[in-house]
C-alpha cells in the first residue's frame, strides 16, 4: 500500500491541501476530523507518519500524540505537529513531535518535512512531464461536491492549469459560455439538470461544441459510459477518481500523442 500518511485537521480546507499534494508525491493518505476518529484510524492504518493540527474536537494534538505514543503499536509512529500559533513549537517538540509546521504549512514544506522525517520511506513519485503549457489552458469543473470540487481544484491548480468551478448544471453553462474553457471536467449527478444535460447543451453551442469533456461519476458505469461516449465524451472516470487518473485523462486530451 506504499508509505501511509495519517492527516488530522478539523479544517476541510487544511485537509484537502495536504492530501492532494501527498497522493500526487506518491503517498497513501489517511484523514481524520477529531481526535478520536484519528486514533482508531491509526490503530487499524498504522501510518508511518502523521500529521496533527493542535486544535481539534474531542481533544488537542498534544493528546492525540500522548495516547499514540502510550500504545505499543503506534509509541514509534513519529508526529508532525501543525499549527497557526508558531509559540507551541518548543512545547510540542518537548512533547514529542518529531518536527513542527505552521499553518497554513505550503505542499512544499510538508513534502520536505516527510521527506526528512520519513528517510528511505518517502516515496519517490514519479515524473509526470507536461510537454503543453498548462497555463495557457482554462478547466471547467463541474461537481456539487464541495469536497470534490476543491480536492480536483487543488490537484488541478498544482500542474498549473487555470481552474474555474462550477456546482450545478446553470452555474456550469453560464461559466462555460463566458470563459469558453479547454477541458470540461464534468460529474453526471448535478442538480438543476444532469450532466448529460451540459453536454447537450455544450454541443448545441457552436463556440463551445467542440470542447473536450471528460466525465466523472459515481453511477452505475456501463449504462452511463455507453450514454457519454455516444455524446461525445474524450474519457469517463469513475468515483472515487485517482490522481493519476485524472491527470492522465487531461494529458489524453491535451496531448493527444502522450496518451
Amino acid at each position: 500500500m506504499g508509505t501511509k500518511v495519517l492527516i488530522v485537521d478539523a479544517e476541510i480546507e487544511a485537509r484537502a491541501r495536504a492530501v492532494q499534494p501527498l497522493r500526487a508525491a506518491g503517498y497513501t493518505v489517511f484523514t481524520a476530523d477529531d481526535a478520536m476518529s484519528a486514533q482508531r484510524l491509526a490503530m487499524r492504518e498504522q501510518p508511518h507518519v502523521l500529521v496533527v493540527a493542535l486544535k481539534l474536537p474531542g481533544g488537542d494534538g498534544f493528546q492525540v500524540m500522548e495516547r499514540l505514543h502510550s500504545i505499543p503499536a503506534t509509541a514509534g509512529t513519529p508526529v508532525v505537529i501543525l499549527s497557526d500559533d508558531d509559540s507551541e513549537k518548543e512545547r510540542a517538540l518537548s512533547a514529542g513531535a518529531v518536527d513542527f509546521l505552521v499553518k497554513p504549512a505550503d505542499a512544499e514544506a510538508l513534502i520536505g518535512t516527510l521527506r526528512f522525517v520519513l528517510g528511505p520511506l518517502a516515496p519517490v513519485p514519479a515524473a509526470d512531464p507536461v510537454a503543453h503549457d498548462p497555463s495557457s489552458k482554462t478547466v471547467l469543473l463541474v461537481d456539487d461536491d464541495a469536497d470534490v470540487r476543491l480536492a480536483l481544484s487543488m490537484l488541478l491548480k498544482s500542474r498549473g492549469y487555470r481552474v474555474i468551478a462550477a456546482e450545478d448544471a446553470i452555474s456550469a453553462m453560464r461559466s462555460a459560455v463566458v470563459n469558453s474553457p479547454d477541458l470540461v471536467l464534468l460529474d453526471l449527478g448535478l442538480p438543476g439538470g444532469g450532466g448529460f444535460v451540459v453536454m447537450q447543451r455544450l454541443r448545441a453551442l457552436p463556440a463551445l461544441a467542440a470542447v473536450p469533456v471528460i466525465v466523472v461519476t459515481g453511477r452505475d458505469p456501463a449504462e452511463a459510459k455507453e450514454k457519454a461516449l455516444r455524446l461525445g465524451a474524450a474519457a469517463f472516470l469513475q468515483k472515487p477518481v485517482d490522481n493519476r487518473a485524472v491527470m492522465a485523462a487531461v494529458r489524453a486530451v491535451f496531448e493527444p500523442t502522450a496518451s
